[in-house]
């Protein structure tokens, strides 16, 4: 079925609706998921072609000292998160918007 893929998760195999964005990713945080506790699956992946990296956190605000997704690198949890997820671009260490459509994310429920 379009939009579906199987997930597998404690050795139990689910179909889950997946569904792709891309978010708009300032230079100051920016909540780019809402809380859903029905999310199964999430894979976020850095395509900066400009060399800037991306800055998530499950607080209120992303800052430079949350995890870094550096450009060309996927996130892929073992255990989803079901919390907001905040991002923001980063380089040098300052805040930085990061090109219109350079991020992906993908998530399931």
């Amino acid at each position: 079925m379009p939009g579906y893929a199987t997930v597998w998760g404690g050795g139990v195999a689910s179909q889950v609706s997946m569904v792709q964005q891309w978010p708009a990713i300032t230079a100051a945080s920016t909540t780019i998921l809402a809380q859903d506790a029905n999310r199964k699956y999430i894979a976020i992946q850095n395509n900066s072609s400009e060399g800037k990296n991306l800055r998530l956190n499950f607080q209120a605000a992303a800052t430079v000292v949350s995890m870094r997704l550096q450009p060309g690198q996927v996130w892929v949890p073992n255990a989803v998160p079901t919390d907001a997820i905040n991002a923001m671009g980063e380089l040098a260490g300052a805040g930085a918007a990061i090109l219109a459509n350079e991020v992906s994310v993908i998530t399931g429920s």
